[in-house]
Order: C-alpha cells, then structure tokens, then sequence
C-alpha cells in the first residue's frame, strides 16, 4: 500500500511538472518572438525619430542586433516545426518502447527531447545578445542626440531674440554750434526774401 501510494503521488507530481513545462515553454517561445519583433521596431524608431542612420556611431553594434533579433525569430519559428516533426517520432518510440519492448527506442527519444531544449538555449541566448547590442548602441548614440537637442534648443533661443533697437548717435559740440549757426543763416535769408516780395 506504502508503495502504490508513493507511485500514485509520483505520477500526480510528474504530470503537474510536465504540464507546468508544457506552459512553460509556449509562454517561453511566445515572449521571444514579441519581444524581438517589439525590439526592432523599437530600434528602427530610434534611427528614424531620434538618431539618424548616417550620424549614429558603432552601427555595427545595430546590425548585429538586427541578427541577434531575426536569428530568434527564425530559430523559434524552427523550433515549433521541428519540434511537431520530434512529438511524432517520440510517440512512435513510446509504442516501440513500451508495447515492442524495444530498448533503443528510449536512447533515440532522449536524443530528440535534447536537440528540442539546445534550438531553445539558442534561441534565448541569441535573444540575450541582441538585446545588450541593441543597449550599447543606445548608450553610445544617447548623449550625441541629447547634444543634438541642445544645439537646436539654442538656435531657437538665437532666432525668437528680437534685434536691439538703434539708439541716437550725440553729435559733437563743435558741430552743434555749426548747425545752430547754419540755421539761423538760413532764417536771416528766408526773413529778407518775404521781405523783398512784399
């Protein structure tokens, strides 16, 4: 009875842990796919609206990011068909293992349950890779957009600055007294015109 008991929570646990993997591993493939998708888009968005392609520095670092990113995409995308082409080989070992009593289908199981979780490693470790090229880039380019905004800041402070008003230049005093003459010349002989018409 001890050991029926033992059994029966065994295979509970078993199945509890299989099925938590199951959900695992789709919830796994789904984030990547996501977030490589969301992160080059994110990437082309930078290029476009905050640092221009021909005025970034390390561009190397985005394009293999770009890599890093569509290798994951395309690794995962794999990993889903050749994972359905493995469940149907697993479940025709299964018969020939349990029912034939073949004992190297147990062999050729394991091998294919380990090529489904190395495409898996692969894909988060290319995911990994292309998520800190893609922060390096950003921290490399950050502080020449943020130089960029400042230069324009200060180009509009430069245009909206109203000119300075032309103030009266004074006149020397030498000459004032030359004009105040000038003009009472000119009033002498204006008088001595009206004068003579009458």
């Amino acid at each position: 009875n001890n050991e029926e008991t033992r059994w029966r929570l065994y295979e509970k646990t078993r199945d509890g842990l299989m099925a938590n993997q199951l959900s695992n591993a789709e919830a796994y493939d789904k984030s990547l796919l996501t977030l490589s998708s969301a992160f080059l888009g994110i990437s082309f968005v930078f290029l476009k609206d905050i640092v221009p392609l021909t005025l970034a520095h390390h561009v190397w670092l985005l394009i293999a990011s770009w890599i890093g990113f569509a290798l994951t995409i395309v690794a995962t995308i794999f990993s889903f068909i050749y994972g359905q082409r493995v469940i149907k080989r697993l479940l025709d070992g299964a018969r020939r293992y349990y029912i034939d009593q073949e004992e190297d289908a147990y062999d050729e199981g394991n091998k294919l349950s380990r090529r489904i979780d190395l495409i898996n490693e692969l894909c988060g470790i290319s995911f990994i890779a292309a998520v800190i090229l893609s922060v390096a880039f950003v921290v490399v380019n950050l502080p020449m957009e943020l130089t960029m905004s400042t230069e324009t800041i200060r180009q509009q402070e430069e245009t909206v600055t109203t000119a300075p008003v032309n103030k009266f230049q004074e006149v020397p005093a030498a000459q004032k007294e030359s004009n105040e003459k000038t003009n009472v010349g000119r009033s002498v002989d204006s008088g001595q015109q009206q004068d003579t018409k009458k």
